[in-house]
């Protein structure tokens, strides 16, 4: 189908995808299609049969189209979507970037989010080229956000801003960009900012945060001092991993087991979280309170609980459960198309092929079918 795509008449091209849906070339073949459609502005045609593509370039060829047909049902939504990228966007984009200007959808507070996350990107190109596209006041704030990028020890000395929102703002910005390039002229800077502004406590967390990992990644001597400055309520899954990268770099097995007393917060494993705490405790003597950690966790078919096992000196868990299901319900897995092609393939010894069938075939089945497959494989 594919070379011969540009000669193929549409109720063929269709005929093949309504009878291989599944296979693994359909949706290249149907994007293909949507593309020479698209070409020949045939918008009509590309609407009803997009489905739910994804991909950047066909998604604005049917905002393209929508424009194209006037049917605009969810334009909105979806151009903003693709507006709000920290990187240049394709060329469809474009004709759709110049309708949302015309019709008042695209305002300088879109811009201007946009060239923030063009500037958290590092792509100055792009947004000095969004600068150009603001009216005159926004014009001035995305300059400053631009030379608090390119300049934030320049940017955080002595400003001479209100305070207001959007200063605030700005200086976070610029404080937290500070410390990835000198966190000791961001340690000093900081305390002067907060006299002559009112940071919000988000703010003021989103900067030690930052100080935090820091001074992790650079080894700094006041790392254990900027990691207790975050309350234990922020502790999240990336500054515990900061914690304990800093606690094994400087063996400070106490303020291990300190960070990690208690309940873990809700995004970290907590078979990790015991395991740590376990194993600081076993480094500073309390043998017993370790060894009964460890006796829960190696219970568990887990890595922690794996490496709990190790400590303790027990037999690994694997505390298998069988899958409680028929030879008919097995039958039926086998006898899924993609599954037998899969197979087909792999004894020819097409293993590429193989896989490319099995992983797309997977997308289409439930949780208890997979499971089914992954028995099938096994055996």
């Amino acid at each position: 189908m594919r070379p011969r795509l540009a000669r193929a008449e549409d109720a063929e091209i269709l005929e093949f995808l309504e009878q291989y849906p599944d296979f693994p070339h359909a949706d290249s073949v149907r994007q293909a299609w949507l593309q020479r459609l698209a070409h020949h502005g045939r918008w009509t045609m590309y609407l009803e049969h997009f489905g739910d593509q994804q991909g950047a370039k066909l998604r604005c060829l049917k905002l393209q189209a929508q424009i194209k047909t006037g049917s605009m049902d969810g334009f909105a939504d979806t151009a903003k979507d693709l507006w709000l990228v920290g990187k240049s966007q394709i060329d469809e984009c474009d004709p759709v970037f110049a309708h949302m200007r015309q019709t008042g959808l695209l305002d300088d507070e879109l811009i201007l989010e946009r060239l923030r996350l063009a500037l958290a990107n590092n792509q100055t190109g792009l947004a000095n080229y969004l600068t150009r596209q603001l009216s005159g006041d926004a014009q001035n704030r995305a300059r400053h956000w631009i030379s608090m990028h390119q300049n934030p020890d320049a940017g955080t000395a002595n400003p001479i801003l209100a305070d207001n929102l959007r200063a605030r703002e700005l200086l976070t910005y610029g404080i937290r960009r500070l410390a990835r390039i000198n966190l000791d002229r961001a340690l000093q800077r900081w305390p002067l900012l907060q006299k002559d502004y009112t940071f919000t406590p988000e703010q003021q967390h989103q900067v030690s945060y930052e100080f935090a990992i820091q001074a992790v990644r650079g080894k700094h001597d006041q790392a254990a001092g900027l990691l207790a400055r975050v309350p234990p309520g922020n502790v999240d899954g990336e500054i515990f991993i900061y914690q304990l990268r800093h606690a094994l770099n400087t063996g400070n097995w106490r303020q291990l087991r300190d960070w990690t007393d208690g309940e873990p917060p809700e995004d970290i494993d907590k078979n990790q979280w015991y395991y740590w705490h376990a194993r600081a405790l076993e480094e500073l003597g309390e043998t017993e309170s370790a060894r009964n950690l460890y006796r829960e966790l190696a219970a568990e078919r887990d890595y922690y609980g794996f490496l709990a096992a190790d400590r303790f000196g027990a037999e690994y868990q694997m505390n298998h459960v069988r899958l409680p299901v028929s030879a008919e319900q097995r039958e039926r897995v086998a006898q899924i198309p993609g599954i037998q092609r899969a197979f087909e393939f792999k004894a020819l010894g097409e293993q590429y092929s193989a896989r490319r069938e099995w992983h797309n075939v997977l997308k289409y089945m439930t949780s208890l079918q997979i499971q089914i497959a992954a028995q099938l494989a096994a055996d």
